[in-house]
């Protein structure tokens, strides 16, 4: 995408996208921790990664070639969206796979046994196995545009040879409204997801109640169970 769709070197332009990258998810990560202390995790994936997934749209909407005042802005803009939903993602995995302990503590749990392990390790699994599906996605779906992986027309090439549009078309879309499309899939999934302060809260003080020997109940529980 730097040499291709935005257009500049190599060199120059990968050191740019990784600086800002890093210093995005710096930055972002302890404002997403603080959200979700302020409203739940649930709702700062949907606030911070539909901004990542808007922005993906607006970035091939406005060109990834775009110039502010003779800069390639993409070079900032791409690495800056990307770096928002990746600290977003990794600041609320782990723990969101936890609230799943509790629950299933309370309603398969005997004598407070926990399955944390197989729990935890199911979706890092997903998440494995998703990443691996996207890399196979992109190669799939660049083929089919007619961009050949093997041409030394890329970052090592002697000589640089820009694609044809048709080409670079297809590498904008991968880079930008394909992957908006899927996030905004996983966001309706995550609008659905019951799993929300509220609940958590419910189930955690009832779950005390069980862990102790005493009574408890399930109500406001019902989309949890």
């Amino acid at each position: 995408m730097v040499v291709d769709c935005i257009g500049v070197d190599y060199s120059s332009g990968i050191a740019i996208v990784i600086g800002v990258l890093v210093v995005t998810m710096a930055v972002t990560v302890p404002i997403v921790t603080k959200v979700c202390e302020k409203t739940g995790r649930r709702t700062a994936c949907l606030i911070f990664i539909s901004v990542s997934a808007a922005g993906m749209v607006i970035m091939k909407l406005a060109g990834i070639d775009a110039l502010i005042g003779g800069f390639k802005v993409m070079l900032v803009a791409a690495p800056l969206l990307l770096g928002v939903g990746l600290s977003t993602f990794w600041t609320v995995f782990y723990s969101m796979s936890y609230d799943i302990v509790e629950l299933d503590e309370f309603v398969n749990g005997n004598n407070g046994e926990r399955r944390e392990s197989i729990i935890t390790a199911f979706p890092q699994f997903v998440q494995k196995f998703g990443s691996a599906t996207g890399i196979l996605l992109q190669g799939l779906i660049l083929g089919a545009y007619g961009y050949d992986t093997t041409s030394e027309s890329g970052a090592d090439a002697a000589t640089f040879v820009r694609p044809s549009e048709h080409i670079v078309n297809g590498m904008e879309k991968v880079s930008s409204i394909i992957p908006a499309v899927i996030i905004g899939i996983s966001l309706l999934f995550l609008i659905l997801y019951p799993v929300t302060r509220k609940t958590y809260n419910a189930l955690t003080e009832q779950l005390k109640n069980k862990r102790a020997g005493e009574e408890f109940c399930k109500e406001g529980l019902e989309k949890l169970l």
